[in-house]
């Protein structure tokens, strides 16, 4: 039973863990990861069409900012008086919310990003 439990456990974990992965907690960093290679690729062309994707990644982290705000919100509409269900429903709009933070967050990041890129390609 004990060992049933731990990997029950250890499913749910790893569930979890993908689960974080297929949303896109991580996407940012691997964003970030991507970038021209050589010297010579660094051309106003190359910074510009840099900007053009953080600004879509912004566009996107907002967009889900507000899918999560939407779904914390709907989470904490029922009020079932101090239930072990209503608790529940508040930890999961709270997850939701921690959620939506972390995208806004991630969108002033790639914002910051297009910025970056905007200037360097002035600066060319």
């Amino acid at each position: 039973m004990t060992m049933h439990r731990n990997n029950l456990m250890n499913s749910t974990t790893v569930a979890a863990l993908i689960g974080l992965a297929i949303f896109g907690v991580n996407s940012l960093v691997l964003a970030a990861a991507v970038g021209p290679s050589t010297a010579a690729e660094h051309t106003a062309e190359a910074e510009k069409s840099a900007a053009e994707k953080y600004e879509r990644d912004a566009l996107r982290f907002e967009a889900d900012a507000d899918l999560h705000s939407r779904i914390a919100e709907r989470y904490r509409a029922p009020s079932n008086d101090g239930s072990k269900q209503r608790m529940t429903l508040w930890s999961l709009a709270n997850h939701y919310e921690w959620l939506a933070k972390i995208d806004r967050e991630a969108a002033q990041r790639a914002r910051n990003m297009s910025a970056m890129h905007r200037k360097l390609t002035n600066a060319q």
